[in-house]
């Protein structure tokens, strides 16, 4: 909305004086459903990830126990432990996906799962301090669906 409020401070008279002849011949929320259109109809369509769907139904073993306990969580302004897992942007990396590959995987909800930094070659996500030694040794066991990934600490501070 304000990428097209900035835009439409930039038009010029000519283009003012198309639009208000367009405006005086058609329904001007027409006008605007069909220029909506048109803008979404240039980017991809969406479309589901059989992995991410897959694991979105799934629900680990471990849930049932840390579902009595109250959530861990990443709380705002309060630091968690970072991790790394070895699939970056080059490998379309998207964290729709990651974040239920890193739950699966280190047996925890999306609540103890914090900020997610897609980078080239890895992908580093924060988790919640009180879980991350049960995350570590958790996410250490291989994934037979994705033996490639790796998921270890970062090493450092994130950037």
């Amino acid at each position: 909305a304000a990428e097209l409020a900035r835009v439409a401070a930039e038009a010029s008279e000519e283009e003012l004086a198309a639009a208000r002849a367009l405006a005086e011949d058609q329904d001007p929320l027409r006008l605007l459903a069909a220029l909506l259109r048109r803008e979404l109809a240039r980017y991809p369509a969406a479309e589901e990830l059989p992995e991410t769907a897959r694991a979105a139904r799934e629900v680990p073993a471990s849930r049932a126990r840390r579902e009595a306990r109250p959530a861990a969580g990443v709380k705002r302004g309060v630091e968690g432990v970072w991790f790394r897992v070895s699939i970056g942007r080059e490998q379309k990396a998207d964290p729709k996906w990651i974040l239920p590959l890193v739950c699966r995987r280190g047996e925890v909800t999306r609540e103890s799962v914090g900020r997610i930094q897609v980078l080239p070659r890895e992908t580093r996500f924060e988790i919640a301090a009180e879980v991350a030694p049960a995350f570590e040794k958790a996410a250490r066991t291989p994934d037979p669906r994705m033996p490639n990934a790796r998921i270890g600490r970062v090493n450092g501070p994130a950037t």
